[in-house]
């Protein structure tokens, strides 16, 4: 049997879901009241702007012809979790750390 694999979103911008559904086959969820996130959400503030990274990030998509969208939020991080059944509890757990 294969292992059942969910996603939650917390907004879908356009068609921004759609198209991701087809490289992702399981259900996708969209939490517009973030519940998933917790009642700390984790966010890159002030110091996505003055990581070199980002920017060189940033400039690499730009010189590519990437566009991306700017609407949304996009400052809260997210994170990975494998989570067993029943009261299994979490199995993986890995959370981003904003870095570039």
């Amino acid at each position: 049997d294969a292992l059942p694999i969910y996603a939650v979103v917390k907004e879908n911008i356009g068609t921004e879901v759609a198209h991701f559904q087809q490289y992702f086959k399981g259900e996708i969820y969209l939490d517009e009241k973030k519940r998933f996130y917790g009642p700390f959400r984790r966010k890159m503030i002030l110091s996505g702007f003055v990581r070199l990274g980002v920017w060189q990030n940033f400039l690499r998509a730009w010189k590519n012809g990437y566009s991306g969208n700017m609407e949304g939020e996009g400052f809260i991080l997210g994170g990975v979790f494998v989570i067993g059944a029943g009261k299994q509890g979490i199995f993986l757990e890995h959370r981003e750390i904003g870095r570039a």
